[in-house]
């Protein structure tokens, strides 16, 4: 009989629950292991009937922080990500070309639970405005980051 990847998340939440455990295990029916860290989780609530698609949708649930689409996108001259921190830490939001090259630091910072918002004007770190193209913003706290798209055009 194959491990209901459901029941498995189930159980290790509950199990790390109350042994004050910091990451959890997902075993997959091919045998992979997936582990995550559990923060400040209060309550989870599973759908048996529904079981859990996706992973990213786990990790979403059991994330810190929650990194929303900036708008406008596509933008021109000045876009703004939002954001949400549910524990405290040193947050930082980086802005990437598609070659993986950091083109600006928007923010790095201590920062407590809140919503926050943070613009980008399209300038890189030296104050030269970007070409047009896609770029990629990361949001990164405690160990964990999340990464989206965004189109800058002229």
């Amino acid at each position: 009989m194959k491990p209901n990847p459901l029941l498995t998340i189930i159980l290790l939440i509950v199990f790390s629950g109350f042994t004050y455990a910091q990451t959890a295990m997902l075993v997959h029916q091919g045998g992979e292991t997936t582990q995550f860290e559990i923060e400040d989780i209060e309550k989870i609530t599973f759908d048996l009937d529904q079981g859990v698609p996706d992973i990213e949708k786990l990790n979403q649930i059991v994330k810190s922080f929650q990194l929303l689409t900036n708008y406008p996108n596509p933008f021109n001259p000045t876009t703004s990500i939002r954001y949400e921190i549910n524990a405290p830490g040193l947050v930082e939001i980086r802005i990437y070309d598609v070659t993986g090259r950091e083109v600006r630091t928007l923010v790095s910072a201590q920062m407590d639970v809140g919503s926050y918002q943070v613009s980008w004007n399209g300038e890189t770190s030296t104050g030269i405005k970007a070409t047009a193209g896609v770029y990629f913003y990361q949001l990164s706290l405690n160990g964990s980051a999340e990464t989206k798209k965004m189109l800058l055009i002229k």
